[in-house]
């Protein structure tokens, strides 16, 4: 199995982990080792993780200390990791988007395929 990615997955990731990263740097390596390690997983057992909703092809993979969740489908031997959705709570909603660090750097996991 391979791992595809809507084309703003990754950026979604990389604000979140900047996001992090203003807290504390320790937290945005774990933020970004925590889902490396949760797409391993996905890559592991893909049809372990529960539906999103009823009528949905959809899965959901929470992280254990984030309060996101990755969210795919699962097509033949591809995974298409469509959003990496964070809970949000109410007031938590802002305008403002981080600035991303140039010197962030996010690591896939093995057998990614990055879209065109």
């Amino acid at each position: 199995m391979t791992l595809e990615f809507h084309p703003y997955v990754l950026e979604d990731v990389r604000v979140a982990a900047q996001g992090y990263l203003e807290t504390s740097p320790a937290m945005a390596d774990a933020f970004l080792a925590e889902v490396s390690a949760r797409l391993g997983k996905v890559l592991d057992d893909p049809d372990g993780f529960p539906m999103c909703g009823m009528n949905t092809s959809f899965r959901r993979a929470k992280l254990w200390r984030f309060p996101q969740s990755i969210v795919y489908r699962v097509a033949g031997e591809v995974i298409y990791v469509s959003l990496i959705a964070q809970a949000l709570t109410q007031g938590e909603v802002s305008e403002e988007i981080p600035i991303m660090n140039p010197g962030l750097n996010l690591t896939p996991p093995r057998d990614v395929r990055l879209p065109a």
